[in-house]
């Protein structure tokens, strides 16, 4: 069983637990979105799944319910982006009431905790796996 992180935006984020559905983005060049399909493709129902609230912090804990599939139907209302690459998911033990901050997630990092984290930018990739010892 792996855990990841899914980054989101705070508008988009109630729409995630809404639908139960999380939703990847689709980049223009193709070497960056092979990249969004390869970390997809690594996702098992069963896995962990924290989410990254931009400028907010991290919340969890819920559990993959699908393996990744592609679905351009229109859930998030964005302009030029429809985010196909999808996984199902629901809440597992229980919800953060308040997010963890980005900084505690990295001083685990540090202190050995966290083999790799590692968040890039919303724009090119919105999933990341969190690898542990």
């Amino acid at each position: 069983m792996s855990s990841h992180i899914f980054l989101v935006s705070q508008e988009h984020f109630p729409k995630c637990l809404e639908y139960g559905v999380y939703g990847g983005i689709s980049h223009p060049q193709e070497r960056i979105n092979s990249e969004v399909i390869a970390g997809f493709e690594a996702i098992r129902p069963g896995d962990f799944i924290f989410f990254y609230v931009k400028n907010v912090g991290i919340y969890g804990l819920w559990k993959a319910t699908s393996w990744p599939f592609f679905d351009e139907r229109d859930i998030w209302r964005e302009k030029d982006q429809r985010f196909p690459y999808r996984i199902c998911f629901e809440p597992s033990i229980r919800q953060f009431t308040k997010p963890i901050s980005l900084s505690d997630v990295l001083d685990l990092r540090d202190k050995g905790k966290l083999w790799t984290f590692d968040l890039g930018t919303i724009g090119k990739k919105s999933h990341h796996p969190i690898t542990t010892w």
